[in-house]
């Protein structure tokens, strides 16, 4: 405004030299008149100059007040919302004695928070992103602090998760076994004892396991091993008999149960319940094998023949098959076909040197027989 005011004084400096100048018919006259009769495009050009002065200082007032500071220079100092301090731990309730900070911890506190204030009032204060805007003006120290949000709510969610993990465990402890999985447990201890030569304590734990679970077939398979094995046959047989009922497509039974029958001199039930549901002939060859020497123990040769005939089908160099097959064809007087099957087991190299001799014995006695 001081070059506006100093044009104004140079334009009455002007209007009064020219009023008091030397020219003669000026002078007596009025200044102002004169200046009224000067032409007037002079005042509009200095009117027009004066208001394109305002606005360039305007424009340029404009551009200083928005031009950015340097990050030296100090700028007005910006309110920021407090925030609390997160590593400040809370005090705890007046009703526990536990783990109270002492008076040094608590004044100390109270320092380190003045200090911290002063050195926040004297530092310069900078615009910063809001997402640094950290620090904040701390609570004196008689009010606790509360823990950052983060923080409290972690806190529930991981001592929930503990609890629903506890009382899982809980639950699956306190799951009642069902019966299969008890009788499991009684079988593996009855195995256990039967392998230490412990028979009194493996058969009452191998019962135990069928009490609970009848279905369960090793327990029984077990059980009547130690049956037969100590020349139990009623017990054997009843427990056999329990199992094809229960499971007529189990093989083990049924030959077990054959056998139990054959030592009580039954060869016509163990016949019978071979040849209840057989097995395939290239399944279980044992089964037939074993139906065949029934069948020619109860005197059914024809029987017996057909059966050795089919398994030398399957096997031809099972030597006990063939003494088998000349045992039934000598008793049916088929002594040409019984000749050879002799000949063909004392020629087998699996054959028994017991069952060898028996069968050269076999054939001597037919040469001589003229058979």
């Amino acid at each position: 405004m001081s070059l506006i005011n100093q044009m104004l004084k140079d334009l009455e400096k002007r209007r009064a030299d020219s009023v008091s100048s030397p020219d003669g018919s000026l002078q007596g006259v009025n200044r102002y008149s004169v200046a009224r009769r000067r032409p007037p495009y002079l005042v509009y050009a200095l009117a027009a100059s004066l208001i394109l002065l305002v606005v360039l200082v305007a424009v340029l007032g404009w551009f200083y007040l928005n031009t950015p500071q340097p990050a030296g220079a100090s700028a007005p100092p910006i309110a920021t919302a407090p925030v609390p301090a997160v590593e400040t731990a809370p005090l705890p309730q007046a009703d526990s004695g536990q783990n109270s900070p002492s008076a040094e911890s608590v004044t100390a506190g109270s320092s380190t928070a003045e200090r911290d204030s002063t050195e926040e009032k004297a530092a310069p204060q900078t615009v910063t992103p809001a997402k640094n805007q950290t620090a904040a003006k701390p609570k004196p120290a008689s009010e606790p602090e509360p823990e950052p949000t983060s923080r409290v709510e972690h806190q529930p969610a991981r001592t929930g998760s503990a609890v629903d993990e506890t009382s899982q465990q809980v639950t699956k402890r306190n799951r009642p076994l069902s019966d299969e999985q008890r009788a499991e447990l009684a079988y593996k201890k009855g195995y256990q004892l039967l392998g230490r030569e412990q028979t009194e304590a493996g058969e009452r734990h191998l019962r135990e396991a069928l009490q609970h679970y009848r279905q369960h077939h090793r327990a029984r398979e077990l059980l009547a091993g130690v049956y037969i094995k100590s020349g139990r046959y009623v017990e054997a047989a009843t427990l056999l008999k329990e199992g094809v009922a229960l499971a007529p497509q189990n093989s083990l039974f049924a030959k077990l149960y054959a056998r139990v029958l054959l030592k009580q001199d039954k060869p016509t039930q163990a016949i019978a319940v071979l040849e209840r549901q057989p097995p395939p002939m290239g399944v279980d060859r044992d089964y037939h094998a074993l139906l065949a020497a029934i069948y020619q123990q109860a005197g059914y040769h024809l029987k017996a023949a057909a059966t050795y005939r089919d398994l030398l089908r399957v096997n031809p160099r099972q030597g006990n098959w063939w003494i088998g097959l000349g045992v039934s064809l000598e008793q049916l007087e088929k002594y040409t076909e019984a000749r050879s099957a002799y000949e063909r087991a004392r020629n087998s190299p699996t054959l028994a040197e017991s069952l060898k001799e028996y069968a050269a014995e076999r054939l001597s006695a037919l040469a001589a027989a003229g058979l």
